[in-house]
């Protein structure tokens, strides 16, 4: 079972996202290296018998027994039988993804199935469409019927109602009937965006229409297109921006590849600037680094220093400070040479210096590390609301969240793992 644990930093968590709730909560419980699901009051619904246990609903988990995988409730009832090799809640947290003697498929939390055990590592690749391999790629639909044969090296997925396919080392395009609608003659295809795709033909980039018009001559050593339709061009260790027209924003003269948020790009020219997508100068080439804005301020470094700019370039706060983040929610992180702290829009010290690390705030909170590298997240007047006790955990969901300590103690890296309420109780023992 994987389950994917970020750091504090990352977190939107407390009671203004709504997360918490007054029911009876289920948690699993460790001891050892056994575990059981207990509530709040720690009486045990589920004994410690299991090798793992995973929440993935706030009654459902995923239990792990002799390396075989099911799903049980909170009372220890087995909802789906312990006979997988894996399970797997999907990202959307609406399905389960399960493998069984190498096959993979889908079903609901409760069992029901979504996709047949037929294929290995089946891929969403269109509307009720999944691309597939047995020795060949091809393209089923949810009940497993071929839709499309498998005869192709191998597969991209469908964008713009066509999909990019490999036949004896060259790349092609078919429709959703299969038909083949672009020759296979490119050294390689991704997938169109808005009518263009970008192909290799001889070791160089290029782009055509679903007509298989050259728009852009293959005369380049990278093309990268974004969903905007903004492309990036590269040639001979240069960089280019062209709008969704395919016009020029800048010239090929660029030493990085531009770096895209939103309407923005961080581009360098000797010397780093913003851009917007129209090709409108924001902050000009003039500054040793320059990131992205927060609450309208730009932070540049200017002179070995950082500080902030606004939108036209006027110094807000001044080049003092070793590094910073951008300002969120009123504040932003800055380091004194010595630890990070927060100022404000005036440039006065919010939350002292005393930090490792420290992120910009989001929902109330930011994420911080202490000097022994445990994290916390810390309020705008300056709280812990977490204690530094943990090195990495998990959103809260279900008033519970996944944590991981990191003990050096027998002079190895031994990663324990656990969970934790709302209020920060521990369920679980060494």
């Amino acid at each position: 079972m994987k389950i994917i644990i970020i750091p504090i930093s990352a977190l939107l968590i407390f009671s203004s996202c709504g997360i918490f709730t007054t029911q009876e909560i289920f948690v699993p419980y460790r001891k050892a290296d056994k575990w059981g699901i207990c509530n709040q009051e720690k009486e045990f619904y589920v004994p410690l018998e299991y090798d793992r246990i995973y929440p993935i609903d706030a009654d459902l988990f995923i239990a792990v027994k002799k390396n075989r995988y099911g799903v049980i409730n909170a009372k220890g009832d087995t909802v789906i039988p312990f006979e997988y090799q894996e399970i797997i809640l999907t990202r959307d947290g609406e399905k389960l993804r399960v493998k069984k003697r190498g096959k993979h498929g889908y079903m609901t939390k409760l069992g029901q199935e979504l996709l047949p055990l037929k294929y290995f590592n089946p891929v969403k690749a269109g509307k009720n469409l999944y691309k597939v391999r047995t020795s060949k790629y091809g393209f089923v639909d949810s009940l497993m019927n071929v839709v499309l044969p498998f005869k192709y090296d191998d597969v991209e997925v469908f964008m713009d109602s066509l999909c990019a396919v490999r036949i004896d080392k060259k790349n092609g395009y078919i429709d959703l009937q299969g038909n083949l609608v672009i020759d296979n003659m490119y050294d390689y295809g991704y997938s169109f965006i808005n009518g263009k795709a970008v192909v290799k033909f001889n070791g160089k980039f290029g782009v055509i229409d679903k007509n298989n018009n050259v728009l852009i001559p293959f005369d380049y050593d990278y093309i990268g297109m974004f969903l905007s339709g903004v492309t990036i061009l590269q040639q001979d260790k240069k960089f280019g921006l062209l709008n969704s027209n395919l016009e020029a924003i800048t010239a090929l003269d660029l030493d990085e590849k531009p770096i895209r948020s939103e309407n923005l790009f961080k581009l360098k020219r000797g010397s780093y600037a913003m851009l917007n997508a129209e090709g409108d100068t924001i902050i000009p080439f003039m500054y040793q680094d320059v990131q992205f804005p927060g609450d309208g301020f730009f932070p540049v470094k200017y002179d070995g220093k950082w500080g902030f700019v606004n939108e036209k370039n006027d110094i807000v706060i001044p080049f003092t400070y070793k590094g910073v983040k951008k300002f969120s929610e009123g504040l932003a992180a800055a380091h004194d040479g010595k630890a990070w702290g927060y100022i404000n829009k005036q440039n006065e010290v919010v939350i002292p210096y005393s930090f490792k690390e420290a992120n910009s705030f989001n929902n109330g909170g930011a994420g911080v590390k202490d000097f022994k590298h445990r994290r916390s997240w810390l309020t705008k007047d300056g709280r812990t609301v977490i204690p530094f006790k943990y090195n990495e955990i998990s959103e809260f969901k279900h008033g519970i969240a996944e944590i991981r300590i990191w003990d050096y103690s027998t002079g190895k890296e031994i990663i324990k793992a656990g969970y934790v309420d709302e209020n920060f109780n521990d369920y679980f023992e060494d």
